[in-house]
């Protein structure tokens, strides 16, 4: 893929799947994950709708909902049925964030822990 060349939402969903199964929770993810969650104590906000972009299969937005309401977003079907069985207290959605209708400032707090 050229750097001029953006992936399709099902390249990204390939892609995103094969990434899910091939990696582990890691020292650097936690305490990136970490870093997150003490700027979010920061902001002190009384429990927050939080929005988790690219959930994968859900441990951290499990963590976000210590704070307040969170959704998982995720192109993975496959991730977002883990994220459900795993987290079912959770709300996990599955498809492409632009087409979801999620309605105007809905949420207080949008977190994205996709790597590149």
């Amino acid at each position: 893929m050229s750097a001029s060349h953006s992936p399709t939402l099902d390249e990204q969903q390939r892609y995103r799947e094969w990434w899910q199964e091939a990696r582990s929770i890691n020292e650097w993810s936690l305490k990136h994950s970490e870093s997150i969650l003490t700027f979010l104590r920061s902001l002190t906000l009384d429990h927050p709708k939080i929005l988790d972009l690219g959930c994968g299969t859900g441990w951290f937005t499990e963590k976000l909902a210590h704070f307040g309401q969170a959704t998982g977003v995720d192109l993975s079907e496959k991730a977002m049925t883990t994220a459900k069985s795993r987290f079912p207290h959770i709300t996990f959605l599955s498809g492409n964030f632009f087409e979801i209708p999620f309605p105007a400032e809905h949420f207080d707090v949008v977190v994205s822990r996709v790597f590149r």
